[in-house]
């Protein structure tokens, strides 16, 4: 189905895919959102309409990737019955997710790393602290920061 016969919400994770499948093939900083429009076959309304511009789209599958990851991580970390347990279950999860979404890893620490220019610096700094406090308010609710679990 071409893009832009989809949902909002389909589009968006079609341009998404598409994202991660350009750096997987061209890398992070030799993509451009055009090169992510022709992978997704979406036209260039569609892509400015969900989002503002290169950036916007990084932070957006950053974002995705960070949730997808601190789902499978929380849920194995849940099941952990002592601090030692979950901070195993912890590192465990987190190497497994890794090993199992490769080009999703491989794109997250590229972004985390990656520094822009201007107002796009602080959009995505803010991102990536919005999503560090996520994952550790979650493992804090856990009981992993503290040593609660015992």
């Amino acid at each position: 189905m071409a893009v832009a016969r989809q949902s909002g919400v389909a589009r968006r994770e079609a341009l998404l895919d598409a994202a991660l499948r350009c750096f997987e093939q061209r890398g992070l900083l030799r993509t451009g959102i055009e090169d992510v429009r022709k992978e997704a076959g979406a036209s260039p309304s569609s892509v400015y309409h969900l989002f503002e511009d290169f950036p916007a789209l990084v932070a957006a599958l950053l974002e995705r990737t960070f949730e997808r990851l601190l789902g499978d991580v929380t849920a194995r970390v849940r099941a952990a019955r002592t601090a030692r347990s979950a901070v195993r279950a912890l590192v465990s999860a987190h190497l497994t997710w890794v090993l199992d979404h490769e080009a999703e890893a491989r794109f997250m620490y590229q972004a985390l790393a990656l520094e822009l220019d201007g107002h796009h610096r602080a959009a995505l700094r803010e991102t990536k602290a919005r999503l560090k406090a996520e994952m550790t308010a979650h493992l804090a609710e856990l009981g992993v920061l503290a040593g609660a679990r015992s």
